[in-house]
C-alpha cells in the first residue's frame, strides 16, 4: 500500500473514531417508528434497537435476493421477550444491509427497513425490497427465525451488546437527594480524553506522512527533470 493511501486510511479511521453516531431504533406497534426506514450510517456508527416485553415484532438481518428468509451470519433480534431488550449493532462497513420481521408472514405485509442502501429504484432500493418482501412465498418465514442471534453476529454489521433496557425515568417536581458519584466516572472520562488524545495524534501523523510524501514526490520529479538536461534529453529553461 502506498504512503498516501496509508495516511488517507488513518485520517478516515481517526475521524470515525471521534465522530461516531448512534441512532435509536425503538420498535413499538406503531410501524412509523422502525418499519419502512432509510437509514444510513458510516463504519463505527451504532444503532440501539430497543424491543418493549412481548413485542411481537423483531428485526432480523436478510438479503435482497431473500427478503423474508433470515441470512446465514446475520442478526436477529428475536420476538417476544420476556424484559425490554436493548440489541446494539455497530457498522463495519458501508455495505447495504436488508432488516425484515421474523415474524410469520409480518415480512410480506412490508415490515421491514434497510441501512445504506441505494436510494434511486431499480437499484435494490428500500421500496425495491419492499416489492420483493410482498412477492416471496408466506412459508420462507420459518419459525426457527424468532431466535436471538449472539454477540458478535452480523454481516456488514456486529451485535456489540444484548441486555435489558431500562427506560429513562420520568422528571421529578421533587428535589432529588444528591447520590455519590459512581468510582468509575472519573476512570470513563479519562478514558475518553485518552482516546480523543490518540485520535489527534493518528490524524497529525497521517497528515505528516501525506505531506511528506508529497514533497518527496515533488523533489524526485525535480530531480528527474534535472538528469534529463543533463543527459541532453531535454531543454534548458
Amino acid at each position: 500500500m502506498r504512503a498516501q493511501e496509508i495516511a488517507a486510511a488513518l485520517v478516515v479511521s481517526c475521524v470515525s473514531l471521534v465522530f461516531a453516531a448512534n441512532t435509536t431504533i425503538m420498535v413499538t406497534d406503531d410501524p412509523a417508528s422502525w418499519q419502512r426506514q432509510e437509514l444510513a450510517g458510516v463504519v463505527g456508527d451504532t444503532f440501539n434497537i430497543i424491543l418493549p416485553a412481548g413485542n411481537g415484532h423483531s428485526l432480523m438481518q436478510v438479503s435482497f435476493d431473500a427478503p423474508c428468509t433470515a441470512l446465514k451470519g446475520g442478526f436477529n433480534t428475536g420476538v417476544s421477550h420476556d424484559k425490554p431488550t436493548e440489541f446494539i449493532l455497530q457498522l463495519k462497513t458501508t455495505d447495504p444491509i436488508y432488516i425484515a420481521c421474523g415474524q410469520p408472514g409480518h415480512c410480506h405485509n412490508a415490515e421491514g427497513s434497510t441501512i445504506n442502501a441505494p436510494v434511486t429504484t431499480g437499484t435494490q432500493s428500500l421500496v425495491d425490497f419492499t416489492l420483493a418482501a410482498r412477492k416471496t412465498p408466506e412459508d420462507n418465514s420459518a419459525l426457527t427465525q424468532l431466535n436471538q442471534s449472539a454477540v458478535g453476529s452480523g454481516v456488514s454489521a456486529s451485535v456489540v451488546s444484548i441486555g435489558e433496557y431500562v427506560a429513562p425515568s420520568a422528571t421529578s417536581t421533587s428535589t432529588p437527594t444528591p447520590k455519590p458519584q459512581p468510582a468509575t466516572k472519573g476512570w470513563d472520562t479519562w478514558m475518553v480524553g485518552v482516546a480523543v488524545a490518540v485520535a489527534v495524534v493518528l490524524l497529525a501523523i497521517g497528515v505528516g506522512v501525506l505531506l511528506f510524501t508529497r514533497r518527496r514526490s515533488a523533489a524526485r520529479e525535480d530531480e528527474l527533470a534535472m538528469q534529463e538536461v543533463v543527459n541532453g534529453k531535454k531543454p534548458v529553461t
